[in-house]
């Protein structure tokens, strides 16, 4: 896994997208419009670089609810959006390779 203080593009997606401020990207509780529009603004070189953050999450095995929660449990806490940190990020994960393999035209 990569430095702790090198950006990820997994910052970007929870930061921006799920953040204090989630409400201006979609005033919904609801994670499926957040991650879609990550989706929809982001290109396909953010969306590679974020599974591959992604997978190195998941690498960490059982360690991994702790790293994720030490990196972000300040801006999002995927529990009290009733899913695990693990589970968020293998949704993300689906829903990116969808994104890319059926790319919208703009």
């Amino acid at each position: 896994m990569k430095q702790r203080d090198t950006p990820l593009e997994l910052d970007n997606l929870v930061c921006n997208y799920f953040g204090h401020d989630y409400d201006l990207i979609d005033d919904s509780e609801a994670l499926q419009p957040k991650i879609d529009a990550y989706n929809r603004q982001s290109g396909k070189a953010m969306q590679m670089a974020l599974l591959e953050d992604i997978d190195d999450f998941l690498a960490l095995g059982d360690t991994m609810n702790m790293a994720f929660s030490k990196r972000y449990g300040v801006y999002f806490d995927p529990l009290l959006w009733g899913i695990t940190p693990h589970d968020f990020l293998v949704l993300v994960r689906e829903q990116v390779n969808i994104a890319l393999a059926h790319p919208q035209k703009n």
